[in-house]
């Protein structure tokens, strides 16, 4: 079958929407919020459950796994046990002690066969409610399944409409209220550069940007060996980094508070 057919444009753009649903959102309106925009069913501000929920019913045969913000204590019965949290109280400090107990940090999910995915799913800390700060998703296709660059391109267009920024690689959606183009250019240009392939979520430059979708494209000019999609919303984490600085400056007074207070029951007659 000849590669520019229609009948083979077809068939690719097909398999290209059906395996990599990245996102799936209602355009109601031209401001887009968290509750819009969402990966394999997963949206920002979800819980635990419908978080596992969604990865279930995504495909059953996923793997979950939980990384928690867990205190470790020692154990009389594992000599490594107190090396462990000793290390652990050092890396945290006082206030990360108070900071972390009971939160779930993360949900890892993957599926391996013909071809791999797999999630991650942070979640908030401290004091916002233990819910979905942001979520990336890879996808590796095999040798004989990869989609044509450009029929990827055409999808993913054809599904979300023309993208906010768009480089050699990466196509980028921001759902920002604000509609100053300047400012939008400017955020997606510095996640050109950073989301996907290293952590930008404390970027200053992008604190701003609000909501984002972005899809990296791996593979050369005319095929994709995998994909890469990150949704976040910078303006959302900007303001839980502050509120938990805040947060932990807060513990940290009350606990100085009730030390002296201790400290003050055990004076001893002078």
């Amino acid at each position: 079958m000849n590669l520019r057919s229609p009948a083979r444009i077809t068939l690719l753009a097909i398999f290209t929407l059906s395996f990599i649903l990245l996102v799936q959102f209602s355009a109601t309106s031209k401001a887009m919020d968290k509750q819009h925009v969402d990966i394999i069913g997963i949206k920002l501000g979800m819980s635990q459950d419908q978080v596992v929920s969604a990865l279930k019913a995504h495909n059953k045969d996923v793997r979950v796994t939980f990384e928690k913000f867990e205190i470790i204590k020692p154990d009389p019965l594992d000599p490594m046990s107190a090396w462990r949290a000793s290390a652990q109280a050092s890396n945290l400090g006082r206030t990360g002690m108070l900071l972390f107990p009971n939160y779930l940090k993360a949900i890892h999910a993957s599926l391996s066969g013909i071809n791999s995915e797999s999630v991650t799913i942070i979640f908030s800390v401290p004091p916002a409610t233990n819910v979905v700060r942001n979520i990336k998703r890879t996808n590796r296709f095999s040798q004989s399944m990869m989609p044509s660059k450009d029929n990827v391109i055409g999808a993913l267009k054809q599904k979300y409409g023309t993208p906010t920024h768009q480089g050699k690689q990466v196509l980028a959606w921001n759902y920002s209220e604000n509609d100053n183009i300047e400012l939008k250019q400017k955020c997606l240009a510095a996640i050109e550069y950073s989301v996907v392939e290293r952590d930008a979520l404390d970027i200053p430059s992008n604190a701003g940007c609000g909501l984002v979708l972005t899809v990296k494209i791996q593979g050369d000019d005319l095929v994709s060996s995998g994909l890469s999609a990150a949704l976040v919303d910078y303006s959302e984490v900007e303001r839980q980094k502050i509120a938990t600085e805040d947060y932990r400056i807060q513990l940290l007074k009350k606990s100085d508070e009730q030390r002296k207070q201790k400290a003050d029951k055990n004076l001893p007659t002078l």
